[in-house]
């Protein structure tokens, strides 16, 4: 997979590193918060995680309009038609957002589909 600025992107490059990997669509209200939280954690533990983003998104526009509107600076691949992307149906996704993490031995070590930190109601 390409990312937005046409590098390639591949998990076995990462190896070694903690990743995360983030799902998510720039109609899904939720995501905001996932999106929140891993600038957080990219401040608290700086250098230490390699971010992912993977949208479903179909239209490129909606795609870069949420990246620049929200100032994503990790990489991110457009996946497109919502679940159906090759990368969505790979991990099973069926909502957004959904986070993987993946240990530097490269095995997903956990899984939420709330972002990293629930939220109260």
């Amino acid at each position: 997979a390409r990312d937005t600025q046409g590098n390639s992107v591949s998990l076995s490059l990462l190896r070694g590193r903690t990743v995360v990997l983030l799902f998510w669509s720039s109609g899904c209200g939720a995501c905001k918060y996932a999106y929140q939280d891993l600038k957080a954690l990219q401040k608290a533990r700086p250098g230490e995680i390699s971010i992912v983003g993977i949208s479903g998104d179909s239209s490129r526009s909606d795609f870069d309009r949420t990246i620049a509107e929200y100032g994503f600076n990790w990489q991110n691949i457009l996946d497109g038609n919502d679940f159906l992307g090759p990368i969505s149906k790979l991990y099973s996704i069926d909502r957004y957002p959904a986070i993987f993490v993946i240990n530097e031995k490269g095995i997903i070590s956990s899984h939420s589909y709330q972002g990293l930190f629930p939220k109260k109601t």
